[in-house]
């Protein structure tokens, strides 16, 4: 049995560069924009873009926790 059929068939992924989680994200309305990372929920932000720029940061590095 190959083992990437096992796994859905697709080829394996290439590295976090490449990676893009949806579910990070998510809307409160009347509130804003809030994403998840390792250290917990981080928001609210204005906009969805304003949230994926804070997470970059964090992978990044430029950011520290505690937020």
């Amino acid at each position: 049995m190959d083992f990437l059929q096992t796994l859905g068939g697709g080829a394996p992924r290439s590295g976090r560069h490449d990676r893009v989680n949806n579910d990070r994200y998510f809307h409160v309305m009347g509130q804003g924009w809030y994403a998840l990372t390792r250290e917990g929920m981080c928001g609210p932000f204005i906009e969805r873009d304003m949230a994926e720029e804070f997470v970059e940061k964090v992978i990044a590095g430029e950011i520290k926790p505690p937020f």
